[in-house]
């Protein structure tokens, strides 16, 4: 059993072990992070008509490359389940007739029935459908129904960066490759990931605080910097390729059925999936819905769970509902990934049933 449970993911050295470096594999384009895989997207995808739909609970890095490439966005808004609100879709793809319409299938989640016909019916009328796996990386990369699709790797396992892109066959987009790889980022990153290991090999508080100050330093540049399209790190690469994700899908699964089979339901907390035969493929987190949210993610902190929140508001735009509006201020993200096992879920479960007591 772990002694803590989520945040940055820990690694043991530094040691980058390549023999061929490609940025191009398996169908796939390689970016340092998937923001710049969005902006390759945003500069280069060529139309007149730069307006694009966006979900309204999305992610601020998947907003930016395309308000920095000058692009006019317009936000649709999916229910508590996270499946998108059909008649506001409509009624938004007719008012603007967009180019682009991006979506992402939310933590796992199958797309229902209506959901694949309203992108079906939007790529009919010419519209660019782009799939963000960034929360279902094990997902089909490009069905019939969409035409490019864009992950980030680096939040599934321990590597500083990594994003991918792929096109269908039958899409033609400009590729911008990077020339070279962003430093200011994986560095401080990866310093970070480095003492957090170091911080549970030996239990000295400062490596963890210095890890801490090192991780926000790193991703504070996100929103401080313009988009630059960077290669992928060779470090990240190097671990890419020696990867056993057949084990990261098969341990996420397992651990996302333990907390389903252990966790209450109640007024207080309940489940934004109640049935695994909701999910596609293994998910990046657990969602809950949670009514007093500060307390709650203070109260697992206190017991050394340390739950994100998936995401935070940083344009107000987005806030085209009610229930967009709790979404936002609602939803907590369980951590499941490859490092914990049966007992750390259950630990995970226990302290959540005794909050909601």
């Amino acid at each position: 059993m772990q002694k803590e449970i989520g945040s940055i993911f820990p690694v043991s050295d530094y040691n980058v072990k390549i023999n061929d470096y490609r940025e191009y594999y398996n169908g796939s384009y390689f970016f340092s992070l998937c923001r710049e895989a969005l902006f390759c997207i945003a500069e280069n995808y060529s139309t007149e008509k730069k307006v694009i739909l966006i979900p309204a609970y999305t992610c601020q890095t998947v907003i930016e490359p395309f308000l920095q490439a000058g692009w006019e966005l317009h936000f649709y808004p999916v229910d508590k389940k996270l499946c998108i609100s059909e008649n506001a879709f409509l009624a938004l793809l007719e008012k603007f007739s967009p180019s682009v319409i991006l979506f992402h299938p939310y933590y796992g989640k199958k797309l229902l029935k209506y959901e694949i016909d309203l992108l079906r019916y939007a790529k009919e009328r010419g519209a660019l459908i782009v799939q963000d796996l960034t929360q279902s990386i094990f997902s089909q990369k490009n069905p019939s129904y969409t035409d490019i699709t864009v992950g980030s790797i680096r939040k599934w396992l321990g590597i500083p960066d990594g994003a991918f892109l792929s096109v269908s066959d039958n899409c033609s987009l400009n590729i911008k490759e990077g020339e070279s790889c962003n430093t200011a980022f994986t560095i401080p990153q990866l310093d970070a990931m480095y003492l957090r290991g170091e911080y549970f090999r030996t239990d000295n508080m400062n490596y963890k605080q210095i890890s801490i100050r090192l991780n926000k330093y790193a991703e504070g540049l996100m929103h401080t910097e313009p988009i630059v399209i960077h290669k992928i790190s060779n470090y990240s690469l190097s671990v890419l390729n020696k990867t056993d994700f057949a084990l990261i899908q098969k341990k996420r699964f397992e651990n996302f059925k333990t907390l389903l089979s252990k966790i209450k339901n109640s007024d207080g907390c309940f489940g934004v999936i109640n049935s695994i035969a909701e999910l596609d493929d293994a998910p990046l987190y657990f969602p809950i819905y949670v009514e007093k949210r500060e307390k709650f993610q203070r109260s697992l902190a206190e017991k050394s769970i340390y739950a994100p929140i998936l995401w935070g508001v940083e344009n107000n735009d987005v806030l085209v509902n009610e229930t967009t509006k709790y979404i936002y201020e609602h939803l907590l993200a369980i951590p499941i990934d490859q490092r914990y096992d049966y007992d750390d879920m259950s630990r995970i479960a226990d302290v959540i049933n005794e909050i909601c007591d």
